[in-house]
């Protein structure tokens, strides 16, 4: 078991560098993690020794709300304070070690997912090419049998009971320690009170996801089951029929009877094996089934995008990946895939992503073509948005104004794809980078909605500060009192502006826990000349 220290540091290193989950966008107060790593972890050690009474004096935030998954289909994504979310993840990662061993083992070619291997020199937590190692056993697997169950499990992370991952912690420790309890109880106040669901997106809810699945990944091992899983994805192998349907009824009991699970009924099937290996995923890149687009398309899916840049080969990496991206017309799929009636999803993420890495002409070209396809990138609008964000400077300037003109006008529309308040947050953090009136005054009205979320609010202050709107910002610190605490503190920070105002002020607000790392953060960025708070 890790020390509760280190497992805190790794904590704060792992949110400070990727960021808190892969739903949202990085919080501003993760760079506080970054820059004052040693105060937040004694914070975080500080809070262990008294849980109840940091609970009652600032209690643990989530603000919960829908992102979208596909077209028509949402999901509740939960974003928590910065604090507890690293508390919360330190409880987490202090039990991981216990919770991989208690796992099937690595080597047996069974689970994939979130297999445990910290690296320290990248403050990562999981071991990489997890998703094509299962994708490479699953084709080896099904040309061994001749039938291949496929199944995900509905509702994941949102219906599982926290009395069995609270099950799940004390098979994997053999005991009931503080940990577990604490986790039960931040669960709890993250859920709003619900007994069940996992925060989606952290990887403190992906490790506890596969120690509340271990009990029945060991259930199938002992019913002589040959299977692979990755998260919420089975497949399932079988020599006849008639197995392949006893297979599929013993994971529907098992996951039912144990976890309270069940599968989704739309992606279950029974597939003969030359079937399975006949989709586009499973055929050898040179096979005459497979189209030219198809061909490509598989290419590119397998073709690693992984570019480090803290990497002591980073220069290197970038040149190799520019050399792999050159034999893709990255635009012309990107056309293809916006032409149909449905983009496949898994390509566009990764298309928007090798935009980082190409050429300048190919990356205007490409952003043309997002611009008029918003609407059909909906399901992968958040990757979309995040890459056009780290575009922005480089492109034209004629290019920036058809950027953000576009994106004020949907948000004006009330477009449904950026109504999500998800889609709405990285939107934002595009037109951060234009400080004109018009995106002021949306950025105002955003701010004042009635259902206006925590996390949005927060984000426009910020914006306000960088956009220099010390009036703005004015008329809210007299609001203070009255705005949500994540709110408060972006305020408190931005009233750095105000000069002899702001710091009149700041002398009769009562600060504790995080919000006074985060003053001193600002009081030294303030002294080096650091008055940056770009999101």
């Amino acid at each position: 078991m890790l020390s509760r220290r280190d497992s805190f540091t790794y904590a704060v290193r792992n949110i400070a560098r990727y960021g808190d989950t892969d739903v949202f966008p990085f919080p501003p107060e993760n760079h506080i993690f970054h820059d004052r790593q040693e105060d937040t972890v004694h914070l975080l050690e500080d809070m262990s020794r008294d849980l109840k009474s940091c609970i009652e004096n600032t209690p643990p935030i989530a603000d919960n709300t829908l992102s979208l998954v596909t077209y028509e289909g949402y999901r509740w994504v939960t974003q928590i304070d910065p604090i507890w979310n690293a508390y919360f993840l330190g409880l987490v990662l202090k039990l991981s070690p216990e919770i991989e061993r208690a796992r099937i083992g690595t080597g047996d070619g069974v689970v994939f997912s979130h297999r445990m291997r910290i690296d320290d020199e990248k403050a990562s937590l999981f071991a990489d090419n997890a998703w094509n190692d299962f994708i490479e056993r699953s084709d080896l697997l099904a040309q061994e049998n001749n039938y291949v169950v496929t199944a995900d499990i509905a509702d994941f992370y949102g219906h599982l009971y926290h009395h069995r991952v609270d099950n799940a912690l004390q098979d994997a420790l053999s005991e009931r320690i503080e940990e577990i309890a604490q986790i039960d109880l931040l669960l709890r106040r993250f859920s709003g009170g619900a007994s069940y669901g996992l925060p989606i997106g952290g990887p403190a809810a992906r490790i506890l996801s596969e120690a509340t699945l271990n009990r029945v990944d060991q259930l199938l091992r002992v019913k002589g089951i040959t299977f692979c899983r990755y998260a919420d994805d089975y497949r399932l192998f079988a020599k006849s029929q008639e197995e392949a349907y006893r297979h599929l009824y013993l994971l529907t009991e098992s996951l039912l009877r144990h976890e309270g699970l069940s599968l989704q009924k739309q992606k279950t099937r029974v597939l003969r094996a030359g079937d399975y290996l006949r989709s586009p995923l499973f055929l050898p890149v040179d096979s005459d089934d497979l189209t030219p687009a198809e061909r490509q398309e598989r290419r590119f899916l397998r073709l690693s995008l992984r570019f480090d840049p803290y990497s002591s080969t980073a220069d290197e990496d970038y040149e190799r990946l520019q050399t792999d991206l050159q034999e893709f017309d990255i635009v012309q799929m990107l056309t293809d895939e916006v032409n149909k009636s449905r983009i496949n999803t898994a390509v566009v993420r990764r298309l928007a992503r090798a935009l980082k890495v190409l050429d300048r002409d190919i990356q205007h070209a490409a952003v043309g073509t997002i611009l008029k396809s918003l609407e059909m990138l909906a399901p992968a609008l958040p990757v979309v948005l995040q890459v056009l964000s780290h575009l922005f400077p480089q492109l034209s300037e004629d290019t920036q104004r058809s950027v953000t003109g576009e994106l004020r006008r949907r948000i004006k529309d009330e477009a449904y794809f950026m109504m999500v308040p998800v889609n709405l947050a990285y939107a934002l953090r595009v037109l951060q980078y234009e400080n004109s009136a018009e995106n002021v005054s949306l950025a105002d009205k955003i701010f004042n909605l009635p259902d206006s979320p925590a996390f949005i609010q927060r984000d426009v202050v910020y914006l306000m500060y960088g956009w220099g709107r010390r009036d703005w910002i004015s008329d809210q610190r007299r609001r203070w009192a009255n705005l949500h605490p994540w709110v408060q503190r972006a305020v408190f920070l931005a009233s750095y502006s105000l000069l002899d105002e702001g710091s009149h002020w700041r002398r009769t607000v009562s600060l504790r826990g995080f919000d006074l790392i985060a003053k001193k953060w600002m009081d030294q960025r303030t002294k080096t000349g650091q008055k940056d708070l770009r999101l």
